[in-house]
């Protein structure tokens, strides 16, 4: 878990249920501008989104879900991804970025990793399905197909990457349900109802990511 410090940007968030095509459209090429300054920057001295996936993996308690789970994300992509060698923002979904008049900008960087473009969309628009859904491409909603338009007015996005959505979700799955695995402590006497509250909801997530998880089928090349 991480925490960031950022200056301040006026403008509004938008929840993706109230974004409209044309939102959604500047959105997408947000995220390929955003990918052509982070393509300047580098990102070698990043964690890799492979190696957080394995990381997370190592954390679940065994007997959780197959052992070899994150390993096999991590070999079905290289082959077609290539190395994840792009500074991506790891979850630029509408609640992290806000609408200033000249365009979209994006904040809560605590996820940056070297990843790959596509990573960053199928993270984007993965709200469109619950959050156990993994095997349906998220790209594949009309919001999805109208980020993709977007982003390819700026950078170009090889057809070829977006076989790789489905298996990105998987991963993200394993990535958050780790975290969750950690952040959730033993409940403390005297603590908030607030507190309380939101470890239920976290705990909820967690055994459907990992329901979700267990039940997935193998990867196929």
């Amino acid at each position: 878990m991480h925490a960031s410090l950022i200056d301040a940007v006026e403008g509004p968030s938008i929840e993706l249920a109230d974004l409209d095509p044309e939102q959604v459209r500047r959105w997408g090429r947000a995220i390929a501008e955003m990918h052509e300054a982070a393509a300047a920057i580098g990102c070698s001295e990043l964690p890799r989104w492979t190696d957080l996936v394995t990381g997370a993996g190592a954390a679940i308690p065994g007997q959780q879900l197959p052992p070899d789970i994150a390993q096999e994300v991590c070999d079905w992509l290289k082959p077609l991804l290539g190395p994840p060698d792009l500074l991506g923002h790891g979850d630029p979904q509408p609640d992290n970025l806000a609408w200033t008049p000249t365009g979209p900008v994006f904040f809560d960087l605590d996820d940056v990793s070297g990843s790959w473009a596509i990573a960053d969309l199928a993270m984007a628009i993965r709200d469109v399905q619950p959050i156990d859904q993994l095997e349906r491409p998220a790209t594949w909603s009309p919001q999805g197909r109208m980020l993709l338009r977007g982003y390819r007015e700026v950078r170009t996005l090889d057809s070829a990457a977006e076989r790789a959505v489905s298996v990105l979700q998987r991963g993200q799955a394993l990535l958050t349900y780790g975290r969750l695995q950690v952040a959730l402590d033993a409940p403390q006497a005297g603590e908030p109802a607030w507190v309380a509250s939101l470890r239920q909801k976290l705990q909820l997530t967690a055994s459907r990511l990992r329901r979700a998880l267990a039940s997935a089928p193998p990867l196929q090349g």
